[in-house]
C-alpha cells in the first residue's frame, strides 16, 4: 500500500546500549545548511548497526550516518530531501505520542509513519518523496539515527532491492 513511501525492515536495533545514545541529552548537536540538527554517531554504533544491517559499497561521503534531533516544540516542516536519495531511519528516543513523521506522495496522500509502536525498527525512507516531522511534546526531544545514501545509484528502488536481498525487507 505504501510500498513506494517506506518499507519496515525485519530486524531490531538495540541502541540504548551505548553511552552516546544514553546522553543525547546533553550533547551538543550541530546545524546542517538545511536547518537539520545533527551528530555523528560514534564509531561502536556505527560498528554495531553495520555487523546488523550490511550496507553496498560506496566511497567517503556517498553514504553518510547521522543522528538527527528533533527538539522540543519544533517542525521540520514538508519537503523533499535535496541531495539524498534514500535512508535507513531508526527511532532513537522513546516513544511519544507527541512526536509524528508524515510522508506524502500524489498517490496515497498523507500518512504518519508509525515509528512509535517500532521503537528500534529501521525503515528505509524515499525521501525523494514529501516527507516532514513535527515534535509537539514541550519537554522531549526526538533522535533519529539516520543513514542517508547519496549516489543517485542508491536510490530507495535500489536499496529496497538490496535490502530484500540482505534478507531484511
Amino acid at each position: 500500500m505504501h510500498d513506494h513511501l517506506y518499507k519496515k525492515l525485519n530486524i531490531h536495533l538495540d541502541l540504548h546500549q551505548f553511552d552516546q545514545i544514553k546522553m543525547l541529552d546533553t550533547i551538543e548537536f550541530k546545524t546542517s545548511p538545511y536547518d537539520a540538527k545533527y551528530i555523528l554517531p560514534s564509531q561502536e554504533v556505527r560498528e554495531y548497526v553495520g555487523s546488523k544491517i550490511p550496507l553496498p559499497p560506496a566511497e567517503n561521503k556517498q553514504i553518510i550516518w547521522q543522528i538527527l534531533k528533533n527538539p522540543a516544540n519544533t517542525t521540520y516542516a514538508m519537503h523533499v530531501d535535496a541531495i539524498r536519495y534514500s535512508a535507513i531511519n531508526t527511532l532513537v528516543s522513546l516513544p511519544n505520542p507527541d512526536h509524528e513523521f508524515v510522508m506524502e506522495s500524489d498517490t496515497t496522500g498523507k500518512i504518519t509513519l508509525d515509528y512509535n509502536s517500532t521503537p528500534g525498527i529501521p525503515y528505509l525512507i524515499n525521501v525523494e518523496q514529501r516527507h516532514g516531522v513535527w515534535n509537539r511534546s514541550s519537554t522531549h526531544n526526538r533522535y533519529i539515527l539516520t543513514i542517508g545514501f547519496f549516489i543517485k545509484n542508491y536510490n530507495y528502488d535500489f536499496m529496497a532491492d538490496w535490502l530484500a536481498k540482505c534478507q531484511l525487507i
